[in-house]
């Protein structure tokens, strides 16, 4: 069995990570069997569906056929919070909690909006048994890592971890306001060390690239601890980084759709590349 993580980074990534799935589909190596997947924000999203069985590679197709998705237009506040973080608190926790009040003070209303629209693109069927999604506490900073066993509706928990401080409202579970669970990772992987699995795939839109800046350096600096945690508990890891190539396709903006199509081709083309350096026998 495997496990696969799918990280956050804004509504550009999902087309991606569809695409990169379907080509795992198509080399042979199938997400779906998955011991566990575990989704942060956009991820969640990818997570949730293809925990519950949906084949990517529908999905991709799906998108290279829709027509151009709307460009956003939310580059400016995105830099203006990552240049935020790192003079947000000393600790990941503290910078947490400060988002936390930021959100909890500037974001917009909606809530129940964005958990009905979160809701209208997931399949029935409720919690799959394999679906970890991660959010985080607003008040506490404390990352909270959702399951079936969580008592919670599956488009509250997937609203609440692509909660993006001051674009998108807090979302309520259990009497908390949980936020974007991307804040301090993107991946969240070390939330998988108990899973038994001889493989994890780790799937990112964060380059593999040590010259990085703002939230890509510290994504880039959590997914490398969480791997060498996960290596400590004898996991194997691959990681997807995107290429420079597979970052364009996906576009400038995080919270823009409009390349969708560019973005699953290049992931599906990436997903294959992938498969072919896994044994589909023992993967499956």
């Amino acid at each position: 069995m495997i496990a696969v993580v799918l990280a956050g980074g804004g509504e550009r990534v999902v087309a991606w990570e569809i695409g990169v799935l379907a080509g795992l589909v198509d080399g042979g190596i199938d997400p779906r069997r998955a011991a566990a997947v575990l989704g942060t924000s956009a991820g969640a999203l990818v997570a949730a569906r293809v925990a519950a069985g949906v084949d990517p590679r529908a999905d991709a197709d799906a998108i290279a056929a829709a027509p151009p998705g709307r460009h956003g237009s939310q580059v400016e506040t995105f830099v203006a919070l990552a240049a935020a973080w790192e003079s947000a608190g000393a600790s990941t926790a503290e910078r947490r909690r400060a988002f936390g009040r930021l959100a909890v003070e500037q974001s917009p209303g909606g809530e129940e909006a964005a958990v009905a629209s979160v809701a209208r693109r997931l399949p029935g069927g409720g919690w799959p048994a394999s679906l970890r999604v991660a959010a985080v506490d607003a008040r506490s900073g404390e990352r909270v890592v959702f399951d079936p066993s969580a008592g919670v509706s599956l488009a509250r928990a997937i609203a609440a971890s692509r909660a993006v401080p001051v674009l998108r409202a807090p979302v309520t579970i259990g009497g908390r306001p949980l936020i974007d669970g991307a804040l301090g990772s993107a991946t969240n992987a070390d939330a998988l060390a108990g899973i038994d699995a001889w493989l994890t795939i780790i799937i990112t839109p964060v380059a593999a690239d040590p010259a990085a800046t703002g939230p890509e350096r510290l994504w880039l600096t959590a997914l490398r601890e969480e791997v060498a945690g996960l290596e400590r508990h004898g996991r194997n890891v691959v990681v997807v980084h995107a290429s420079i190539e597979e970052r364009e396709a996906m576009g400038p903006d995080p919270m823009s759709a409009a390349t969708a199509p560019l973005a699953m081709a290049a992931g599906r083309e990436r997903g294959r590349a992938v498969a072919g350096q896994i044994s589909p026998r023992r993967a499956a």
